[in-house]
């Protein structure tokens, strides 16, 4: 025996599984944006793959690098792809998220395949808010920087000020107190020319 009649054959191709999961797709309610189709050569993964990451591993509460992975896995490389059946692969891992998620993704690669840059809009729209609240806090930061140096300058303006003011009421007091002693030593000479300078 050759055994050429016991090849083995995918799950795809063996009709018990293909109807279960036709079953499984009627029964079940799916959202109205698996309508739409989505070239998913069109997205880019660079900015997807962390998405899923984080958000896989928001709904677990635990990285699961497993079944990141095997998304990754159903999604990378092929044109086009069913996400009821996504959605029916996922439902023993994510349970009552598998929904949530699936729709989630789903809405987000149609807006990335939609894209000129495969970028999903609501990412752009994220880092542009991202990106303007941080131009906000700089300017911000910046007008307390040059309120503080103001009010340096005003008081390095003031301090000065005030020294010059002592500088020239000291000088002032040195003129009165040498032009007192002037006036006593004019006072204090004799008719011979002798000076009596009290100090």
């Amino acid at each position: 025996m050759s055994g050429a009649g016991l090849r083995g054959v995918s799950a795809e191709q063996d009709g018990r599984f293909r109807n279960k999961e036709l079953r499984l797709m009627k029964q079940m309610k799916f959202p109205e944006e698996y309508k739409t189709k989505v070239d998913l050569s069109r997205v880019n993964w660079d900015v997807m793959k962390p998405w899923i990451a984080k958000r896989v591993t928001e709904l677990l509460g635990i990285e699961d690098d497993v079944l990141i992975g095997y998304i990754f896995g159903q999604l990378e490389g092929q044109k086009t792809i069913d996400p009821r059946k996504l959605q029916i692969n996922l439902t023993g891992f994510l349970e009552k998220n598998t929904s949530l998620f699936c729709k989630e993704l789903w809405t987000l690669l149609s807006s990335a395949a939609l894209s000129s840059t495969g970028i999903p809009q609501k990412f752009l729209d994220e880092k542009a808010e991202e990106l303007r609240l941080r131009r906000e806090e700089d300017e911000r930061i910046q007008a307390r920087l040059r309120a503080e140096q103001a009010k340096r300058d005003e008081e390095n303006r003031q301090a000065n000020a005030a020294r010059r003011d002592l500088e020239d009421s000291v000088h002032r007091l040195r003129r009165e107190d040498d032009g007192g002693r002037f006036e006593e030593r004019r006072r204090g000479d004799d008719d011979d020319g002798v000076s009596r300078q009290v100090v």
